[in-house]
């Protein structure tokens, strides 16, 4: 496999870079922060969304210039998970954001430690984040694959977890039933490759790293039963 080759192309698309978050404000900033704000998004929407409500648009709009400004990304320890870390930002931007105009919040949300609730919440909310960024970079490398996993597993905003069997997916693409199985075989692979990356990227040993995998399937196991499994 070549430098140049697809899956080295989107495993550095994909993964959590240390190298780009440490570019945020080097001359590079401004692809370093597009990376930054289109891979994590979904996660910081859905956030703030739980602990403001209503309100969390607004607070969207701010958000990132506060990030940018205060340089909080700058501070992150890499021995720690992005997940956690990325988490911790986003929630005290979210209380500070209320505190300043008396906005309602949750009780819970006030107190140092996160509710166990809110971790799981946030943990599904990391899972679809993931799953999404693996999947768009799997179509980028291969339309056909990544639109069948898509139609397959229920993937995606229009599809809203419901899932095709294989023979509607290859109707659709205009494939036979084996075709679609071996496209999901592939898939499947590919999938799990990329999402491994993201999250080795993201922790600081080889522990963290198992743990976080572990934490992943547990909740794609029951969201998304057997796109993540032994391929």
């Amino acid at each position: 496999m070549t430098e140049s080759s697809p899956e080295r192309r989107h495993d550095s698309l994909l993964a959590t870079r240390w190298t780009q978050i440490g570019a945020l404000h080097g001359p590079a900033g401004e692809h370093a922060w597009q990376w930054f704000v289109e891979r994590y998004r979904p996660f910081v929407r859905g956030i703030l969304g739980g602990v403001l409500g209503a309100k969390a648009t607004a607070a969207e709009a701010e958000f990132w210039g506060y990030v940018w400004m205060s340089g909080a990304l700058q501070r992150a320890e890499r021995g720690r998970r992005f997940r956690a870390f990325l988490s911790g930002i986003v929630r005290n931007f979210a209380r500070t954001f209320a505190r300043q105009r008396r906005l309602p919040i949750a009780d819970e949300a006030m107190v140092a430690a996160v509710p166990a609730a809110a971790q799981h919440d946030e943990l599904l909310l990391w899972v679809e984040n993931v799953v999404a960024n693996a999947l768009a970079a799997l179509t980028q490398e291969s339309p056909a694959t990544g639109r069948a996993m898509a139609l397959f597993y229920g993937l995606g905003a229009d599809a809203a977890g419901q899932g095709k069997s294989a023979g509607e997916v290859a109707a659709l693409l205009g494939n036979t039933a084996q075709g679609v199985y071996m496209l999901l075989f592939r898939g499947r692979k590919r999938m799990r490759e990329l999402i491994e990356s993201e999250l080795r990227e993201g922790c600081g040993d080889d522990e963290a790293f198992g743990e976080e995998v572990q934490a992943l399937l547990g909740v794609a196991a029951t969201r998304l039963p057997g796109l993540l499994g032994e391929t």
